[in-house]
Parts: C-alpha cells; structure tokens; sequence
C-alpha cells in the first residue's frame, strides 16, 4: 500500500530536479574536453578523472531522460492522461508559470478555463500517475504499518 500524499510529493521533488540534472549534464560536457599537454611538472593524478566526468555525464543524461520517458509514456496512455502528461511537461520540464499552464491546456484541451484550483487536482493526479508509471521505484512511498 502506497502513502498517496507522500508519493505525490516525492515525484514533485523528482521533476523538480530535473534542471538540475540538465545543467549537470551541461557542466559534464564541457569537463570532457582534450587535456592540455604542457611540460610543466605537476601533481601526480588520482583516479580517472576522464572516466568518473564520462560516468557523471551519463548519469546526468539518464536522469533527465527517465523524467522525461517517463511523462511520454504517460501521454501515450489515453487522452485524459495527455493533459496530465502536458500538465508536468509544463509545469516541470518547461518550468511554466501555473497561470500560463493553465492558459496553454485551456487552449489545447478545448477546456474554456481552467481554475488554479482545478490545475492544483489535476497536478496532484498528474504526480500520482507520473509516480504509478515512473520505472525509480524511490518515487513511491510505501505507508508505514503502526
């Protein structure tokens, strides 16, 4: 059995770290560059550095793609879990305002308008699935038996 607020507020935390990831990856690709060769003594090194910064990048890279699969796919479930999946992509992915999300699935949905109190029930539900589809099991949180 799942804590469903919990959950909710776990896959919250998880695509809010998605530009986090982003800029990561960004950091990484410009650590792998050629070393300068220079005849200058210097420390001897420690490990592989170019290794741990190829590592790091791709670790960066599946942690954005899994964010982003992962709203993809539940898009690709049916049409009422497309405005969830858009929602997120907004929201998250886009970093949108909530006022300029509601706008944009007003608009695509045919909806007329939607209220901030009905996107906040549509972004809980969107979390909650986003949580039941998300492949890192970490998202869920299991409630705890007294």
């Amino acid at each position: 059995m799942l804590d469903r607020d919990a959950t909710v507020q776990n896959a919250k935390k998880f695509l809010m770290e998605y530009h986090d990831w982003k800029i990561e990856a960004a950091r990484f690709s410009l650590s792998l560059q050629s070393p300068v060769i220079s005849d200058m003594p210097s420390a001897p090194s420690h490990g592989n550095t170019q290794e741990n910064t190829i590592v790091g990048k791709a670790n960066a890279q599946f942690e954005c793609s899994v964010r982003l699969n992962t709203i993809h796919l539940l898009g690709s479930i049916d049409d009422d879990n497309a405005l969830l999946a858009d929602l997120l992509e907004y929201r998250f992915i886009n970093g949108w305002r909530v006022k300029k999300v509601c706008e944009r699935l007003a608009e695509k949905y045919g909806l007329g308008y939607l209220a901030e109190r009905t996107y906040n029930d549509y972004q809980n539900k969107a979390l909650w699935t986003f949580a039941i589809v998300c492949p890192i099991s970490s998202v869920r949180v299991k409630k705890v038996r007294r």
